[in-house]
């Protein structure tokens, strides 16, 4: 069974209860992936840094009741939990509010690297809110050279949040670091618009440049409820998206990118091919996309990102 790997940020994210308040749910971009990959029937794991603080003790139940495995959930003294606060609108669009200060997410101890043991033909994803300060892209990118060295398939997930970044200068250079290591780029079209317009070249230039620079084999832009994008090397295709009435879009790009792993990792296990090996199966990788897309689609009908996330009986 292909194993997922998850490294990065868990959080709470307060959502909207619509009395006014707010009501605290486990979040964090690459936690949600490795719930959503769970709750699809794949085993995954998270690694990152806990607060003891009373988030941090709900974040770490939570986790364990998705059947997550967290023996690398490390605990960071004198650590807080990241809040992130989530405003939707009419259509179920976000905008958050961030509280990140001395927060266990970008402390993660990079002694701890040692005692990984990676899974053979696994998949290891990241997104770039590890990027966001010094110490803790020495440490993603540390992650990012024992993945490669052990085997494992690498997706990164652009996952810009600009007011995350104390210096803006510095995120396409630490983004494009990571494209040396990576095999899947998920990008949403306004991040792939921004990272474009930081080299002042159009999308296509900039998609061009991708696959002529790095050893990259798919890389994915989400449109909201427009068709998803799915290119590989001299192949292209449009995935349609389900139209459905959006009611939170929190987790939806998460939900994409485990259904996406999970149908991967179904297919490998039907030809035993390794997940790598059918990245360079233009019939395979199609295949998961429009699974994934399904995903992402169901985890917007409802509120959260993790309790929202599909299960193969919702899907199938």
């Amino acid at each position: 069974m292909t194993v997922l790997t998850c490294f990065g940020e868990l959080l709470i994210d307060m959502l909207p209860n619509g009395s006014g308040g707010f009501d605290p749910i486990a979040g964090g971009a690459p936690a949600n992936v490795a719930v959503g990959f769970r709750k699809l029937g794949g085993e995954s794991r998270f690694i990152g840094g806990l607060s003891d603080d009373v988030f941090g003790q709900m974040l770490r139940k939570t986790v364990a009741e998705y059947q997550v495995d967290c023996q690398h959930l490390i605990a960071v003294p004198n650590s807080l939990t990241a809040l992130a606060f989530v405003q939707l609108d009419a259509q179920g669009e976000r905008r958050f509010s961030f509280y990140r200060h001395r927060t266990a997410d970008l402390r993660f101890p990079p002694s701890e690297l040692k005692a990984i043991q990676w899974p053979n033909n696994g998949i290891f994803h990241i997104c770039s809110n590890t990027l966001t300060e010094t110490d803790s892209a020495y440490t993603t990118l540390a992650m990012l050279v024992c993945a490669r060295q052990n085997q494992q398939l690498i997706s990164f997930d652009i996952n810009l949040r600009l007011g995350l970044w104390n210096d803006v200068e510095e995120l396409t250079d630490r983004i494009e670091q990571v494209f040396h290591f990576a095999d899947v780029l998920k990008f949403s079209l306004e991040e792939l618009e921004y990272m474009a317009a930081s080299k002042a070249i159009s999308n296509e230039d900039y998609l061009q440049w991708l696959f002529a620079s790095f050893a990259l084999s798919v890389v994915i832009v989400s449109n909201g409820g427009s068709a998803v994008q799915l290119h590989m090397r001299d192949f292209y295709r449009e995935i349609p998206v389900p139209q459905i009435n959006a009611v939170d879009t929190t987790g939806a790009g998460d939900s994409l990118v485990s259904g996406f792993f999970a149908k991967l990792s179904d297919i490998s296990h039907q030809t035993q091919l390794a997940p790598t090996a059918l990245l360079q199966d233009k019939h395979a990788v199609k295949e998961a996309l429009k699974f994934a897309v399904l995903c992402g689609a169901f985890t917007c009908q409802s509120k959260g990102a993790c309790p929202a996330m599909p299960t193969r009986k919702d899907i199938l």
